[in-house]
């Protein structure tokens, strides 16, 4: 990464550098406008893209055209060449580093918090579970979003306007607020008939649900109550002592919760709290550990004991060590208090029954581990790829039709299969065969996913079909339960089959649409050049022709229009 640049958009100033690192960074003005045109091209929506610009590589993501007086950023990182491929590994990175940087754009010390996230990026890029969690639960708007989504299924439209609401400003990126719940499979999205009108709503069901506690360092802990290392007996009890007396006095806090939460999210201070938790350290060994500074160590450990995470302590030697008093954990649990809460929601009609039957067949999969929910992941994924498709449903068992024949706990004991008794033509086949034949349907089915999040679709069917192979000799050989699987398998093969055609289809159309993007692309450039020379007629022309090419690719045009009426604007005034 060559670095990191921060802007805003002022009606009256145009671009404004609210930062940039290192202070050195060229970047013209007019390269900093074509980074705001092609957000502009995408309709103005909030998101991350990456581009190119002239020859200078870029991953920005931008918070989206918000309503007349609101302002609108883009932090963008310049990437060097040979990051050109892989422009879209920044995504996670670069919003959790925007989330970080917004709140801080007016400090007197943005210029060191910028450069900062900037050095902490390339760590960001392998973002772990446990710092997902950090992120939502240091994250005031993603706790609200984990609040509402406890209250059972709900759309995606109202997340959004709800949140505006909770906040009394404008969400333009819900999905940067659901990322982490994504990531993490906390959440599950998915369209849904509703109503008479068979009305098809995004909706958005909590499949998993999680809390943010301190908790003893279980092993050092361990280690100090068995006494493992005499010469150590005397630290290790004082250490003991410390860590009962502190989880004597401990209660959950939300102040605490955030404050703990942004030491996982941060990369530096994370590692170094993996690290005590396996065993106490030495203190001058520290900086070779970490890679850092004896004064960079020392401002991390400053931090950690601040927030009551470590404990330090001397030996006979006067040699200083560094103790995890308490750790920071994110337990998971199953949501089964969701069910109660959407039996109450239906009984008071607060939620159309086609949304709480599909929650609780969701949660009823996600409880059994059964393959059919696993499919239809890969199937919503699926869903979206298919021009004129009809959306993939959630299939419910055909007695189901009311919430209280669902929704009563019983049904959410595992069940034996039943034994198919001998028949002449069932297949004899070993528990060892059994197991291993299951867990190669489970293997490809996975392999299958992979393949299709990759667009590789003749792939995934192949593995897909091998499945089905797997699958019938299983159901031979007595074990029934598998008749589901076949059949969700062969599902996707229709699936499959369509998007290969698409896929087919797309290839023929592509070198027109590519054709128009180019001439888009040069024709802004056009305006770009003719509106810093003054020839505002020529870029209003320009800029006409753009408007006509985003129509016939199908592309919202309002930015660029927008564009449009400015100039329009200045030459009346002059």
């Amino acid at each position: 990464m060559k670095g990191i640049l921060v802007t805003r958009w002022d009606d009256k100033l145009g671009i404004v550098v609210e930062g940039k690192y290192p202070a050195t960074l060229e970047i013209s003005e007019d390269h900093m406008m074509r980074i705001f045109t092609t957000h502009a091209m995408g309709g103005g929506e909030a998101g991350f893209l990456s581009m190119m610009v002239e020859d200078i590589n870029i991953a920005s993501y931008y918070t989206g055209l918000p309503k007349e007086g609101s302002s609108q950023y883009y932090i963008a990182l310049i990437l060097d060449k040979d990051e050109a491929d892989n422009a879209d590994q920044f995504e996670e990175a670069l919003i959790e580093t925007t989330n970080n940087l917004l709140p801080e754009i007016k400090s007197p010390a943005f210029s060191e918090i910028l450069k900062r996230n900037f050095f902490k990026i390339p760590q960001l890029l392998e973002m772990t579970e446990e710092m997902r969690y950090a992120n939502i639960f240091k994250n005031e708007k993603r706790v609200k979003v984990l609040q509402k989504l406890g209250y059972g299924a709900t759309t995606l439209d109202e997340v959004q306007k709800w949140l505006s609401d909770q906040f009394e400003e404008e969400i333009l990126d819900l999905e940067n607020v659901l990322l982490p719940f994504e990531k993490n499979k906390m959440i599950l999205k998915l369209k849904v008939e509703t109503g008479e009108n068979n009305e098809e709503l995004d909706c958005v069901f909590l499949i998993k649900d999680a809390f943010i506690m301190r908790s003893p360092a279980e092993k050092l802990y361990k280690m100090a109550k068995e006494g493992a290392i005499p010469e150590m007996g005397k630290i290790f009890k004082e250490y003991i002592k410390e860590v009962e007396d502190y989880f004597r006095e401990y209660k959950l806090d939300d102040k605490d919760n955030i404050e703990i939460a942004n030491l996982i999210s941060d990369p530096d201070l994370n590692y170094l709290i993996s690290i005590l938790r396996d065993k106490y350290v030495k203190k001058d060994e520290l900086p070779n550990i970490l890679n850092k500074t004896a004064e960079e160590t020392q401002d991390m450990l400053n931090i950690l004991r601040q927030n009551k995470i470590i404990r330090s302590y001397k030996d006979k030697m006067n040699d200083e060590y560094i103790f995890l008093l308490c750790d920071i954990q994110f337990p998971t649990f199953f949501p089964e208090y969701l069910i109660d809460s959407i039996r109450r929601r239906w009984m008071e009609k607060d939620i159309e029954q086609e949304l709480a039957i599909t929650h609780l067949e969701i949660l009823k999969s996600v409880f059994r581990g059964e393959e059919e929910f696993a499919l239809m992941e890969v199937e919503e994924e699926v869903e979206g790829e298919i021009e004129g498709k009809e959306p993939v449903k959630v299939k419910l068992k055909a007695e189901v039709t009311s919430v209280e024949e669902v929704s009563i706990p019983a049904e959410y004991k595992k069940e034996e299969a039943p034994i198919t008794p001998p028949q002449a033509e069932q297949i004899t086949m070993s528990d060892e065969e059994i197991f291993r034949m299951t867990s190669e349907v489970n293997t490809l089915r996975v392999k299958a996913k992979t393949l299709l999040s990759k667009k590789e679709y003749e792939e995934a069917l192949e593995a897909i079909n091998k499945a089905i192979e797997l699958s019938e000799k299983l159901v031979a050989a007595g074990n029934v339960e598998f008749k589901k699987r076949i059949k969700k398998f062969k599902e996707v093969v229709g699936t499959l089959n369509k998007l290969i055609a698409k896929k087919h289809i797309e290839k023929e159309k592509k070198i027109d649409k590519a054709a128009l993007k180019d001439e888009r692309t040069k024709v802004l450039e056009d305006a770009d050049i003719a509106f810093t020379s003054s020839r505002y007629e020529d870029a209003i022309k320009l800029l006409e022709r753009a408007i006509e090419i985003s129509n016939l690719l199908g592309e919202d045009a309002s930015e660029i229009k927008s564009m449009v009426e400015n100039i329009k604007t200045h030459l009346g005034s002059i």
